[in-house]
């Protein structure tokens, strides 16, 4: 979130100049209420990178088994730790409409947790949130502790979604992609 007025790095996709990227363009807006974010418009630069992450980042969504509000903390503690607000601010209202409450958003942005917020499946996922964005590591206690609540698919999904989602913030961060209006 630092140094927002610097300009983007790389240019925003349109069909008006680029129309073979209509195809593209309307499968993304068909998976995203209908618009195509900055984010997509950015990654149309490589249209064959922009149709693979749109089908990855699809599945993470809205296939896994991993319940759709645990996903969401870990996409929002991703964008805090990661300082990328345009990730933060795009997954907020999943997660509102997914049954967060205000006071767990508003501690989500904070340097720390506070566990009595959360339920223990969440508070597992956090834990390995923060583990996995913050060290890559992950000490087998924060492992172990995943074991308890959800089976080992759940475990791998969980795995790639905290993986997907800091690939996203560093895309956006790197080239400074700036929020959708």
């Amino acid at each position: 979130m630092d140094d927002q007025a610097s300009p983007q790095r790389v240019s925003l996709a349109d069909c008006a100049s680029r129309p073979e990227l209509a195809g593209l363009f309307d499968a993304i807006a068909s998976q995203r209420n209908g618009s195509v974010p900055n984010l997509y418009r950015a990654l149309a630069i490589s249209p064959d990178i922009c149709a693979a992450w749109l089908a990855l980042f699809t599945l993470l969504r809205q296939q896994s088994v991993v319940p759709v509000l645990l996903r969401e903390f870990a996409m929002l503690r991703i964008a805090m730790l990661n300082r990328a607000e345009y990730e933060f601010v795009a997954h907020r209202p999943y997660a509102v409409r997914a049954g967060a409450t205000e006071a767990q958003l508003v501690n989500l942005m904070q340097v720390e947790i506070d566990q009595s917020l959360f339920d223990g499946p969440a508070c597992a996922v956090l834990s390995y949130v923060e583990a996995m964005t913050k060290r890559v590591q992950v000490d087998a206690p924060i492992f172990d502790a995943l074991r308890e609540f959800f089976d080992e698919k759940a475990r791998l999904e969980l795995t790639v979604i905290i993986a997907g989602y800091n690939m996203v913030s560093r895309v956006l961060e790197a080239l400074r992609i700036p929020h959708d209006t």
